[in-house]
């Protein structure tokens, strides 16, 4: 007897925006021969998380059933909570409510052949998880996509002890561990001697390849930089606009020629911080669906992404690999780190330290005065291109997955 039915725990999920890797999950091991039973909730919840929807991320799959918990909204009460360590999460009133919910929806799944497939964030998703491990005692599979621990809670203190106390309990419960990067892994295995058979690296990856259809460009003499995604601390994308400002200050003839276009949804940070870097030449296009955004990432010359702070060195944000699949000229800041070494050992772009404005106008400059260098980068992109599809991945983890002992039995 093998697995063949995956309960699959996401907090968020489509029609969330921003939820794609979610989807991918659910939907490539649909692909390779799970019936996938999704577990999301039905909004978010929490005082500072507003929602945009997207309904332009899934499909219809018919080995994948959706099913959308409900839950009182603690409102601000949540966030307080979670700031003051009381909770790992501004979502533990989801979890509560799962917890009462969940014998409802699994008691017609044949749980002897089924595992369970939490996603972080958010660490909401991993609590129920190991609510239903405890509770039914059948494999369980924690997915990290982001760091957690050094990412909440990086300096000693009462937060770092609190969230590690839940950290562990998962990892201890886990009967296979995947995490999106390198370092991740190193992270995790380094914090708990975790040994290399119960854990492995699940990169993302962009969906279906684009075909890309290549046409005459109109105006040669202008270029044309996209960003989309968060407009947050986390990225500070303003300073694609420092950049641009300096950039303009030393050529003032590119006023005309260079313009960038952001795209995302509008939070606090927007207001406090970023839009007053907003300058002519720099247009805010708010947030739109994934596929919409996806036709304007094609008309560009160069796409933009940015990670602003040193605890996020093990990540690589996933519009990455979005730009390759759309073969796009990456420029980047980043932190020496995952990103940094995928873009600069793959020749996928010009990346710059975060901090450093100066450098990331020079890059910008030389993309545009050196167009061999931009073609160069561009036929790199498309010899490695396949490398990037995260099919191949999550058929892997699933691979993985089948070999698991289903060891389950309705209690």
């Amino acid at each position: 007897m093998s697995i063949e039915n995956i309960l699959m725990v996401s907090y968020y999920y489509p029609p969330m925006a921003r939820t794609h890797s979610r989807y991918y999950f659910a939907k490539y091991l649909a692909d390779n021969g799970f019936k996938v039973d999704v577990l999301k909730s039905d909004r978010l919840h929490g005082f500072m998380c507003p929602l945009n929807i997207d309904n332009s991320i899934t499909e219809e799959n018919k080995n994948i059933n959706i099913h959308s918990m409900k839950a009182m909204n603690w409102s601000i009460l949540g966030d307080i909570l979670a700031m003051m360590s009381f909770t790992p999460d501004q979502f533990y009133c989801w979890y509560t409510a799962f917890k009462k919910n969940i014998h409802n929806i699994i008691k017609n799944i044949n749980l002897e052949t089924s595992a369970i497939l939490s996603i972080y964030p958010a660490f909401t998703s991993l609590m129920a998880g190991h609510f239903i491990k405890e509770k039914y005692n059948i494999p369980f599979i924690v997915d990290f996509r982001d760091e957690f621990l050094d990412v909440q809670a990086p300096s000693n203190g009462r937060k770092r002890v609190f969230l590690k106390s839940w950290e562990e309990k998962i990892i201890n419960s886990a009967d296979l561990i995947s995490v999106s990067t390198n370092m991740a892994k190193d992270s995790l295995q380094n914090r708990y001697q975790i040994s290399d058979e119960k854990i492995s690296v699940t990169h993302n990856g962009y969906d279906q390849p684009i075909t890309i259809q290549e046409s005459v460009k109109k105006n040669k003499d202008t270029f044309k930089i996209i960003y989309a995604g968060a407009i947050s601390a986390h990225q500070k994308p303003e300073i694609l606009c420092q950049a641009y400002k300096l950039l303009l200050e030393k050529r003032p003839d590119l006023k005309n020629k260079l313009s960038i276009d952001f795209y995302g949804p509008d939070r606090p940070y927007f207001h406090m911080t970023f839009k007053k870097h907003l300058m002519p030449g720099i247009a805010y296009k708010g947030f739109v669906p994934y596929d919409e955004v996806q036709k304007e990432i094609l008309k560009c010359d160069f796409a933009f992404t940015s990670l602003a702070d040193e605890k996020y060195t093990y990540a690589i944000p996933r519009k990455i690999f979005d730009y390759i699949n759309f073969e796009k000229p990456i420029l980047a800041a980043f932190p020496k780190g995952e990103a940094q070494q995928l873009i600069e050992n793959n020749k996928l772009g010009l990346v710059s330290h975060y901090d450093d404005i100066e450098s990331l106008s020079n890059n910008i400059l030389r993309l545009i005065e050196e167009p061999k260098l931009a073609v160069q980068i561009k036929n790199e992109i498309q010899k490695k291109k396949s490398d990037f599809w995260i099919g191949s991945q999550i058929k892997t983890l699933g691979e993985k997955i089948k070999i698991l002992s289903p060891v389950g039995a309705p209690q």
